[in-house]
């Protein structure tokens, strides 16, 4: 079983998400909160951490990326190449679902560069993303996705984190 992301039709991954529980044995949607004005007031709702995208897990298998495909909302799976999708490591998943469970994370520019650390304690011990400093002496912790080109970051202690 592998980890595939698909593409959504804009503002279709709830739904999405809702139609492939129903077809396969793993389904991903992560959300985070955020504030937005609706009608001249604010209000708290759930918002996709990565727009457009739903995480599934799949066999390896034609059939079940046509089937993938074939769900309402679903515009492609992900891949470099059009006929065969990518794989997503299962490592960059669980990050993610770390993440969720043990902090607040919000979306984050996709970064290229930038120094790979390993959080030594704290909730997210054992996580490895790169790390940016910040200007109030906190730093940001960012986990990617490389092949959807997006990233997730979380605040953490420059003094819980080490180059691995």
């Amino acid at each position: 079983m592998e980890w595939y992301a698909a593409r959504t039709r804009s503002n279709h991954e709830a739904a999405v998400a809702g139609a492939l529980k129903n077809r396969f044995p793993e389904v991903f949607f992560p959300t985070y909160r955020a504030s937005r004005w609706i009608r001249s007031r604010e209000v708290e709702t759930n918002r996709p951490l990565f727009p457009g995208y739903v995480f599934l897990q799949c066999e390896e298998s034609y059939e079940d990326w046509l089937d993938a495909k074939k769900t309402h909302g679903v515009v492609d799976l992900i891949g470099y190449d059009p006929a065969r999708p990518e794989a997503i490591p299962e490592d960059q998943i669980g990050a993610v679902r770390q993440l969720l469970g043990n902090g607040l994370p919000r979306p984050h520019p996709y970064l290229r560069g930038g120094d790979v650390v390993c959080v030594t304690r704290g909730p997210l011990r054992g996580l490895a993303g790169q790390f940016v400093r910040n200007c109030d002496k906190k730093g940001v912790l960012i986990v990617s996705i490389d092949l959807l080109g997006q990233s997730v970051a979380v605040e953490v202690e420059p003094r819980s984190v080490e180059p691995c």
